[in-house]
């Protein structure tokens, strides 16, 4: 089985209006859910908030962007299981973590995929993308429930019920007054997100 992408993966999708605008969707929850993010760690004083980490976060963003797409009359599947890594030596995936995720038709959406940027895989991926994108058939991913089942699995990684940090997640995205501080490539401070609230 080649499990390689081609160069235009992403040209060959099925774009379908609904999907562009999933798509688009996704690139907003993600920036959101980011923000979230930051805003908790600086809260709790993570001394480096500003850098966006968004490792636990996969059951919000999963959780926001379904939200966001049922507001647009689309609705994706919510889904949760285990993120999975490439052991070499004994030349299989195992699992690394759980992990949720949205898909769509025959592809998944994962909005947290950057926390696995440096995992060992036996195909071409690209974590480091705010929106990843890939077929349902991609070993990464073992999806176990789907669902509002998911959703019962995933609502208890969270102290807060998740639709409630949805809401914060929304929330301050709107706020036209927070505004966060970005670190360039020096050190020096730019200012993040404040195009996007």
């Amino acid at each position: 089985m080649n499990t390689k992408h081609p160069a235009n993966f992403y040209d060959n999708m099925k774009r379908t209006p609904a999907f562009n605008k999933l798509v688009s969707l996704a690139r907003i929850a993600s920036t959101h859910v980011k923000f979230l993010a930051m805003t908790e760690r600086r809260e709790v004083g993570e001394p480096d908030w500003y850098l966006g980490k968004i490792t636990g976060y996969c059951g919000i963003g999963a959780r926001y962007l379904e939200r966001l797409a049922h507001e647009e009359g689309i609705h994706p599947i919510f889904c949760a299981g285990s993120f999975r890594v490439y052991n070499r030596i004994l030349g299989e995936y195992q699992i690394k973590t759980g992990h949720a995720w949205i898909k769509y038709s025959d592809y998944i959406i994962d909005i947290t995929a950057t926390q696995f940027i440096k995992t060992v895989s036996r195909i071409e991926r690209d974590f480091n993308k705010p929106v990843y994108i890939c077929r349902i058939t991609n070993p990464h991913f073992l999806e176990q429930f789907v669902g509002p089942v998911a959703h019962e699995v995933v609502s208890k990684w969270y102290v807060e019920p998740l639709d409630e940090i949805c809401e914060k997640a929304k929330s301050l995205a709107s706020d036209s007054k927070l505004k966060f501080p970005s670190f360039g490539k020096h050190g020096r401070t730019r200012t993040a997100y404040s195009s996007l609230i």
